[in-house]
C-alpha cells in the first residue's frame, strides 16, 4: 500500500499507510507491548490507535511499531494511555541522555563509594539513588569508615597526643579538628547506624543529625 504522508515526530520518522501509522523509532520505547488482552491506546494526532505490531527497525532507526485504528471488537481497555507526540518523543530523549550521563558518573562515582554515605539523606535520595546508589548501602559503608577513621584518631590523639590530621599535613592548627572528630565521630556512628536499623530509607549524612531533624 502507498505512503500517505511521511512526518517527522522529533528523531522519529512517520508513515500513514491507509488507516494505519507505522512508527520508525530511533530509540525503544518499552511501554509500547503487543498485548493480546487489555490493549493500551496510543493516541496520534487525536486519532486513537492500538499496537498491531513490533519488530526491530531498519537502521537507524532501533524499532518500528505498527499502529491499527482502535475498534470496538478489542474488548477491555487498558487503564494507561499513551500520546504519542512531540513532548513523549522529546521525554523520551531527554531520559536516553540521562541514563547515559548516569552510565559514565556511576565508575567515577563509585572510586569514591564509603564517602558518598557521608552525603544528606536528599542528596543521597534525589542524586545518588536514581544513578543507582543505594543509600542505606552507601551509609553503612560511611559508618564503616568513620567508625575506622575514630580508631586511627583515638592512637594518634591518645598515645602520640598529637592528631592524624595535624601530623599528615603537618600544621598544628589543624589539632582542634582532629580533636572535634575524636569527639564527634562516634556519636554521629551511632545515631546513624540506628537509622540503618530501625530501617530508614534514606539515613541521614554525616553530622545532619545535629542540623535537621529526621524526616518520618
Amino acid at each position: 500500500m502507498a505512503i500517505l504522508s511521511e512526518l517527522e515526530v522529533g528523531p522519529d520518522k512517520v508513515h500513514l499507510i491507509g488507516n494505519e501509522v507505522t512508527v520508525f523509532a530511533m530509540r525503544a520505547m518499552p511501554d509500547w507491548t503487543v498485548r493480546e488482552f487489555c490493549q493500551v491506546p496510543i493516541y496520534f494526532r487525536e486519532k486513537k490507535y492500538y499496537l498491531k505490531r513490533k519488530t526491530a527497525g531498519p537502521p537507524p532507526y532501533a524499532f518500528h511499531y505498527q499502529l491499527a485504528p482502535w475498534h470496538s471488537e478489542l474488548g477491555a481497555e487498558s487503564t494507561r494511555s499513551i500520546y504519542y507526540d512531540e513532548a513523549y518523543v522529546a521525554h523520551r530523549e531527554e531520559q536516553f541522555r540521562s541514563e547515559r550521563r548516569n552510565d559514565h558518573l556511576y565508575p567515577a562515582l563509585l572510586c569514591i563509594y564509603p564517602l558518598l554515605g557521608l552525603c544528606w539523606s536528599r542528596f543521597k535520595e534525589r542524586v545518588l539513588g536514581p544513578r543507582g546508589f543505594e543509600p542505606v548501602s552507601i551509609t553503612e559503608g560511611s559508618i564503616l569508615l568513620a567508625f575506622a577513621f575514630f580508631m586511627l584518631e583515638g592512637v594518634f590523639v591518645c598515645y602520640f597526643r598529637l592528631g592524624f590530621l595535624a601530623l599528615i599535613f603537618s600544621r598544628v592548627w589543624l589539632l582542634w579538628l582532629d580533636y572535634a572528630l575524636f569527639a564527634l565521630l562516634p556519636i554521629d556512628c551511632v545515631i546513624r547506624y540506628g537509622q540503618v536499623l530501625h530501617g530508614v530509607e534514606s539515613p541521614q549524612g554525616f553530622l545532619e543529625w545535629a542540623f535537621r531533624r529526621q524526616k518520618r
